[in-house]
């Protein structure tokens, strides 16, 4: 899998599974340009409602453009899988068939993230991003919303509730980037991605959440995704959504199996199941 990345805490945009419930459409007041002050400070509260961990400090959130995203993207890139090692994993996926021998994998990945990325946020820098709505989605926000579905709070939510798990259990000493353990770090990455998931889909279909979250959860664990990344391999693409899928199916399976309410879910960050 991609090192590049691994402590980007991402909320991916996917497709939503035909037949699932309409919501009511809230009323919502004209939204300034960029201004999340009264929004994070209104899904704080959500997060600390919905998921029981307290905020010990600020979080600053923030807005990119499509093209901020990529140029963010590159330039992580460069630090984290620079082409040289890019191109081994290149020889060495298309060695066991993951991917076609011709693929570009920098550029796919590019691709994926760029296309995929509905927000992050960063353990290490502490910052907070959400992509400006409309910005490169190929129209599946606006489908979406004429479902009643917000796409921008939803992520809002994953990312605060990203933040709110490295203010108490501290994301950046977890072992996400070790190389020689692709299945610790995918075990780690699927708790914390699939409690970010379940915060956020709990949010936005409330009572109904039980009802949609397996449809939800296979459309991830199919690795479909909007656009041009949605036809890159399916290895790739698998690659980015497994943690959604697969660790909010874990989540969910286990607050059932415990009895348990989504603050229970603190046990799994101080005894991971690896």
């Amino acid at each position: 899998m991609a090192r590049a990345l691994l402590l980007l805490l991402v909320a991916t945009f996917s497709f939503l599974a035909p037949g699932f419930p309409a919501l009511p459409q809230e009323e919502k007041e004209p939204a300034k340009k960029d201004d999340y002050k009264e929004k994070t400070a209104r899904h704080k509260e959500d997060v600390v409602k919905l998921r029981g961990l307290e905020f010990k400090t600020d979080v600053t959130v923030g807005a990119y453009s499509k093209q901020e995203l990529l140029d963010f993207l590159k330039n992580e890139f460069e630090k984290e899988l620079p082409k040289e090692k890019a191109e081994r994993y290149q020889r060495g996926y298309a060695k066991f068939g993951l991917i076609p021998q011709d693929l570009d994998i920098y550029e796919a990945y590019l691709e994926l993230f760029g296309s995929s990325i509905a927000g992050f946020y960063h353990p290490k820098t502490k910052e907070l991003r959400l992509i400006r709505p409309g910005e490169g989605k190929d129209g599946e926000e606006e489908a979406l919303k004429a479902m009643g579905i917000d796409m921008e709070r939803i992520t809002l939510v994953h990312e605060l509730t990203h933040a709110a798990q490295d203010q108490n259990f501290e994301l950046s000493t977890l072992p996400m980037e070790d190389e020689t353990n692709d299945d610790m770090v995918m075990a780690i990455k699927s708790v914390i991605e699939g409690d970010a998931s379940a915060v956020g889909w709990k949010y936005q279909f409330k009572d109904q959440f039980e009802m949609v979250i397996g449809g939800i959860n296979q459309t991830y664990k199919s690795g479909m995704l909007p656009g041009k990344a949605g036809k890159l391999p399916a290895y790739l693409r698998q690659s980015l959504t497994f943690p959604y899928g697969h660790g909010t199916d874990f989540v969910v399976k286990y607050l059932k199996g415990t009895k348990s309410e989504l603050k229970d879910i603190n046990k799994l960050f101080k005894d991971f199941p690896l």
